[in-house]
């Protein structure tokens, strides 16, 4: 069942992203952009230390998750079997290194990623179905939002992969665990989606705006 979830959810993510750049909607110019963004803070003089371990911790996270993305659903969606032998050994041994780059990424953008009062206003707005606010503060809304159910799927993910190693909740436990671990992880890929649009989506608006 999990197999045929995740096979359908990856069908549309990139079905819907083939579609996109076919439009042009996203582009050659939005993908180089955050490419460009992680070296110009990286090599920008005047940015603070946090800044650019901000930024340094956010591309090995993204790195990280792809990888452990690679070896978790790899194997599941070609054999239909769980991650073993190889792959299994390389999704452990990748996740403690994911483990440290979000937790630093977390924390450095924790602050930026608080929610305001004009949040608050923007939400109120949208549950009232009126015009209010604009586009860009939109896409900062929305990104807060992800940053924060994706850490709160991925608490749930470490936890419940952790707990599985323990013998405290008998096998039916352990498998239950597992599968949440599974699930949050197929939600977290959701995410990281959706991030992904509404990025080169704001990416986007700022290029029309500057031509």
């Amino acid at each position: 069942m999990f197999r045929i979830i995740t096979f359908i959810v990856l069908v549309i993510a990139f079905g819907w992203l083939i579609v996109l750049m076919k439009n042009r909607r996203i582009g050659r110019q939005n993908l180089n952009s955050i490419f460009e963004y992680l070296k110009w803070r990286k090599q920008e003089k005047k940015s603070s230390f946090l800044s650019k371990l901000r930024v340094i911790s956010f591309g090995w996270t993204v790195l990280f998750f792809l990888l452990l993305t690679l070896t978790g659903f790899t194997p599941l969606l070609l054999t239909g079997s769980s991650t073993g032998g190889l792959p299994l050994i390389l999704h452990i041994l990748i996740a403690p290194f994911f483990l440290f780059a979000l937790t630093v990424w977390i924390l450095l953008t924790a602050q930026k990623m608080r929610f305001k009062i004009e949040d608050l206003n923007l939400a109120r707005a949208l549950i009232r179905k009126s015009s209010s606010g604009s586009a860009e503060g939109l896409k900062q809304f929305i990104a807060k939002i992800l940053f924060w159910v994706f850490l709160f799927f991925s608490i749930v993910a470490i936890l419940a992969v952790i707990l599985s190693l323990y013998p405290l909740f008998g096998s039916q436990g352990m498998r239950l665990l597992i599968e949440i671990h599974r699930y949050s992880a197929l939600v977290l890929l959701i995410i990281a989606f959706l991030a992904f649009y509404n990025y080169f989506q704001q990416s986007q608006r700022t290029n029309v705006k500057e031509k």
